[in-house]
């Protein structure tokens, strides 16, 4: 082992060494005119979300930076970074802003993968890789040079979470990863949100004409159409004994009635034609059995609460939460989303 070169012992210490540039990250993007851009109109109100909380969304951003480095071991110039699920690529342009040797941005979506490399370049803070994959096919010549990897918001809207691997065969040098989900079941006033989520999305027992239903609908529809049930009610109950499963998983059920994972929580959804998640509730033990069979250990942190919206006891009372949180004083009944650090075994 090396002697440590970038302890951040602290937070304060990291936003003393990040912070200013962070800032300037931030002032950078409030002056952005969006309209003016050259960008797609999807990825202008992407970002225009991200623009209305840029405050709240880069102080998040920096305390998950500050847990993928603390007790760092290697020059932050020698470092691959991989940010998966980029979106935007402010987690990216916060990297390369730090120093990071080697920055390896990832998204699913080509369009925003393609705007996110047009947006860092006006601000000369141009990752030195984009990206557009899953991460189940990412390249092998990017894999195996990665050293850590991050991601926010990505872990709950994967189908088959325990399919998701990071041997050391495929990542030899992969080290640390640090995964923020804003899905977490126990926080006390978050459940209403997430079942209004999947309520919404799935629209149980929502017929439409106009086939504006929701993932029930699509369900239902695939079972009389394409598995071609003659029983209305059968494939009505179908629908709902199905949710949370793919078109080919439907299926399966129908032949052998047997649901092939464990949803968790009743209200969990995806959408059938491509698995993606609506919120998917986890309990911790699961996302603990995942990193063990990845060769990870895992702690679990608190991410922190939005204390610059709201009025002002408002702010005040998240400002205290978050003092609370950031220094491991309450449990996850309090925090607004999970962080999970998970360091190779």
């Amino acid at each position: 082992m090396r002697v440590l070169t970038e302890p951040y012992s602290t937070y304060r210490k990291f936003l003393d060494k990040h912070g200013s540039d962070f800032e300037k990250i931030s002032k950078s993007l409030i002056s952005y005119s969006i309209e003016d851009s050259n960008i797609e109109r999807y990825t202008k109100s992407y970002l225009e979300k991200y623009l209305n909380n840029i405050e709240y969304e880069i102080s998040l951003n920096s305390h998950l930076l500050y847990h993928l480095f603390k007790g760092s071991v290697t020059p932050l110039a020698e470092m691959t970074v991989l940010d998966i699920g980029g979106g935007v690529g402010i987690m990216s342009m916060m990297l390369v802003s730090m120093g990071v040797g080697r920055v390896v941005y990832l998204d699913q979506n080509p369009i925003v993968a393609k705007d996110a490399e047009k947006l860092a370049q006006k601000f000369k803070l141009g990752a030195h890789r984009y990206i557009s994959s899953s991460i189940e096919h990412v390249p092998d010549d990017v894999s195996s040079q990665i050293d850590l990897a991050l991601s926010r918001d990505v872990l709950e809207h994967v189908y088959d979470l325990h399919a998701l691997r990071f041997s050391p065969i495929a990542w030899p040098r992969l080290q640390r990863m640090v995964h923020n989900t804003s899905a977490n079941l126990y926080c006390i006033w978050l459940k209403k949100y997430f079942k209004q989520v999947h309520r919404e999305s799935d629209k149980e027992g929502v017929v439409s004409s106009s086939g504006r239903g929701g993932y029930w609908q699509d369900r239902y529809e695939y079972l009389i159409q394409e598995l071609g049930l003659k029983d209305n009610d059968e494939a009505k109950q179908l629908a709902t004994l199905t949710r949370g499963l793919t078109f080919s998983d439907v299926g399966t059920y129908v032949e052998k009635r047997v649901y092939p994972f464990e949803r968790h929580w009743k209200s969990n959804t995806c959408d059938p034609s491509n698995g993606n998640w609506s919120e998917r509730l986890l309990p911790i033990e699961e996302y603990r059995k995942w990193a063990g069979v990845n060769g990870f250990s895992l702690e679990m942190k608190g991410g922190i609460l939005n204390s610059r919206s709201g009025n002002i006891g408002s702010k005040t009372l998240k400002g205290a939460l978050n003092l609370l949180i950031t220094n491991n004083m309450c449990g996850p009944s309090l925090w607004p989303s999970l962080s999970m650090v998970m360091d190779r075994l």
